[in-house]
């Protein structure tokens, strides 16, 4: 993570578009997967670039891991970033919808 400047930082991602429209999910969270998923997006955009593609699962898809009951992957959501703004305590990252991958939800 040190690749990215973010020590002490938190991570933020807004979605706009697709299953995880209007949502804004943090590394501060206490959902682990809302956790996971935003470090997921900095480290899969390489540090939030412009222009990057990255795959987020959709909420229906966390809960059928998070309940265990899936023996499947459940399908990718593709979201490109559109913009990256830092400030001393925060990355905040917007990503728009592109397209869905193969998987069910």
């Amino acid at each position: 993570m040190d690749d990215f400047n973010v020590q002490d930082k938190t991570i933020l991602v807004q979605f706009t578009g697709g299953p995880r429209d209007m949502q804004v999910i943090s590394s501060d969270s206490a959902n682990e997967f809302d956790m996971m998923e935003a470090y997921n997006v900095l480290v899969s955009s390489k540090g939030g670039t412009v222009g990057r593609e990255v795959g987020v699962m959709s909420p229906a898809g966390i809960k059928l891991i998070s309940r265990k009951r899936c023996d499947k992957a459940p399908q990718r959501h593709i979201y490109e970033v559109t913009e990256r703004a830092e400030s001393t305590n925060a990355i905040l990252i917007l990503v728009r919808y592109i397209r869905a991958e193969a998987g069910f939800d």
